[in-house]
């Protein structure tokens, strides 16, 4: 399994929605996937499996937008 399928598991398992599965581009806030405290329990999920500390202050809702771009930006931060 690869870090995107991951991300998209974790996501939807906080958001309740398999959408994210089939659909790595979905606009999550856009769509009302996520809101402040579903982000907030994101974070510590994503944290939590990958290993790397994530505050809600780094959460910019653009480059969070989709499953895939939060992928990316764990890809960035797991090679810090």
């Amino acid at each position: 399994m690869d870090l995107g399928e991951r991300v998209a598991e974790i996501i939807a398992r906080v958001a309740d929605t398999d959408i994210v599965i089939g659909d790595r581009e979905v606009r999550l806030y856009d769509r009302g996937i996520l809101d402040s405290i579903a982000t907030v329990e994101l974070l510590l999920e994503l944290s939590r499996e990958f290993g790397v500390e994530l505050s809600p202050a780094e959460v910019d809702r653009e480059e969070w937008a989709t499953p895939n771009r939060i992928a990316q930006y764990l890809e960035q931060r797991i090679a810090r």
